[in-house]
């Protein structure tokens, strides 16, 4: 029942295109592509999101990690007795 509506976006019933697909690379992959191109744009599309919201994130661990380090050597150079 959860899947349902998601196992009636590509019709698997379908007749199968009668001629012979195609022998260069992409024309043969948008020849089977063209049944479910929206699924597979959905796909990229969120695929292309977690993959900026994941790289957004390291690049915000990597600031704090940068102002902890700076933090720590200003105080530690403090903490230092001059002689």
């Amino acid at each position: 029942m959860l899947y349902r509506r998601f196992e009636h976006l590509i019709d698997i019933f379908r007749d199968a295109p009668s001629e012979a697909p195609p022998d260069k690379v992409l024309p043969f992959y948008l020849y089977y592509l063209r049944q479910v191109w929206p699924c597979f744009a959905a796909l990229l599309v969120v695929g292309l999101v977690g993959a900026l919201i994941e790289v957004a994130l390291f690049s915000y661990l990597s600031r704090i990690i940068d102002l902890a380090r700076a933090r720590r050597r200003r105080t530690s150079s403090r903490c230092t007795a001059p002689s």
